[in-house]
């Protein structure tokens, strides 16, 4: 029977249930133990697929189970079945400790905050083993289970406090080197990810170390191609670390990092300079908590950041205008006297785009408070509307009509804005209520 037949079998069965269900109580139970009885693995892959067809009332892909039936206790499952396969050594019934991890994470909701402890315990110990699909199936419990909210909340119900995070992350490492493909597929470094989340202090004391292996994955996605969700929760998880870490006192991760960064910037790899981008917004950021002044490394950076040739990528704009953003707050005068005329340029690229004008509009709202020290512009607020009124009287959508309204009504609004009421007079630009008029007719 192929595995296609299999699984028609069992939406079969669990259609069945539904409308039948207080007559296949008995017929369906005595099938159970019938399987169960003499120890099979064979046996108990099937029942391990039966007693979820049977259970399952209601659930999606996504969250696992939401409503059972009556005709099978999931708990009780778990003590007679589940329990025990997956407590033996790392190494033995592989089939059915894949099973148990699925059932679990299938039943997650039902099962109580004290079995997933165990299951996340015995996730620890098959991430041991040597067979990488075990290890695999191990960290993709890990990841379901870890996401797991307590009841009516939004608070995670697995902490630092009953999870051990120090051992799991040792041993999801040790499967990456275990496992030359291991960048193939996602299962790991979600794990890692899920981990890295709930990071306590004194686990997160151990920053630094966990960043340069990141960065060494990182480095073999470069050799290597990885799968692209692999690539994209590797940098994920580097986000999610730098912001574990930067309230402690020696939790910069600066030199761990920045040398992969201006490797990837360096050599224009053009599929991981978005990510690496975000990287580095997350790091300035990171860096003015501790302090409020830009770092000069950051500082030395923006020359490239503002480039032509990193802005004509439409993937690295909203990294980069992020980054922007964060300098625009904190040292506006090095952007604005140094490089005003080029942030001006990029804005009005964006601007004057149909796919992009969200992004031009953002990039006006950082300028605008900032944009009496615009230096190699003449009348930078001028050009900033002008350019938009452009777009008003020969190329308006109404998405660009709602960022615009938006944008300019406070200034509109504010009677000392010599600026704003300049453009309102000028022909160019014609005026706001025909900005607002024509809008209206969009």
């Amino acid at each position: 029977m192929h595995a296609h037949d299999v699984v028609e079998l069992f939406d079969l069965v669990r259609a069945l249930c539904r409308k039948y269900e207080d007559r296949l109580v008995s017929i369906l139970s005595q099938i159970v133990q019938l399987l169960c009885s003499d120890g099979d693995w064979l046996k108990l892959d099937v029942v391990y697929c039966l007693v979820t067809a049977i259970a399952t009332k209601t659930g999606t892909a996504k969250g696992g189970v939401t409503s059972t039936t009556s005709l099978i206790n999931v708990g009780d499952y778990y003590t007679s079945q589940v329990q025990g396969h997956l407590s033996g050594s790392v190494d033995d019934t592989p089939i059915l400790k894949a099973d148990a991890f699925k059932f679990v994470v299938t039943f997650r909701n039902q099962l109580s905050a004290d079995v997933l402890v165990e299951v996340v315990q015995a996730a620890n110990r098959v991430l041991t083993s040597r067979l990488p699909i075990l290890q695999k199936y191990a960290a993709y419990a890990l990841d379901k289970l870890l996401l797991v909210k307590q009841p009516n909340s939004t608070v995670s119900l697995l902490t630092a406090s009953v999870v051990p995070v120090g051992s799991l992350l040792n041993n999801l490492v040790r499967s990456f080197d275990m496992d030359p493909k291991a960048q193939n597929s996602p299962y790991l470094i979600k794990a890692v990810l899920r981990c890295v989340a709930i990071l306590d202090e004194e686990t997160a004391r151990y920053g630094s170390q966990i960043a340069l292996k990141l960065s060494s994955l990182v480095e073999a996605t470069i050799k290597t191609p990885a799968d692209a969700v692999h690539t994209h929760f590797l940098f994920e998880t580097m986000c999610v670390l730098i912001k574990k870490t930067e309230s402690l006192p020696d939790g910069r991760l600066d030199a761990e990092l920045m040398p992969l960064l201006e490797k990837i910037f360096g050599q224009d790899m053009p599929d991981l300079v978005p990510y690496a981008l975000q990287i580095t917004g997350v790091l300035l950021s990171s860096s003015l908590t501790r302090s409020p002044n830009v770092d000069p490394k950051y500082v030395s950076f923006l020359p490239y950041l503002l480039s032509k040739d990193l802005w004509a990528r439409s993937a690295n704009i909203p990294a980069a205008l992020s980054v922007v953003e964060t300098f625009l707050k904190r040292c506006p005068e090095v952007v604005m006297r140094e490089h005003g005329a080029l942030v001006m340029q990029h804005f009005s690229r964006l601007v004057g785009s149909k796919s992009l004008d969200q992004y031009g509009f953002q990039l006006a709202n950082a300028i605008l408070p900032v944009v009496e020290m615009t230096q190699g512009v003449n009348d930078p607020m001028s050009i900033l509307l002008n350019s938009m009124f452009q777009r008003v009287q020969f190329s308006k959508t109404p998405k660009f009509m709602k960022h615009f309204v938006v944008f300019y009504l406070p200034i509109c609004c504010c009677s000392r804005s010599r600026n704003a009421c300049k453009v309102r007079r000028s022909d160019s630009g014609r005026n706001v209520s025909y900005a607002l008029r024509e809008g209206g007719r969009t």
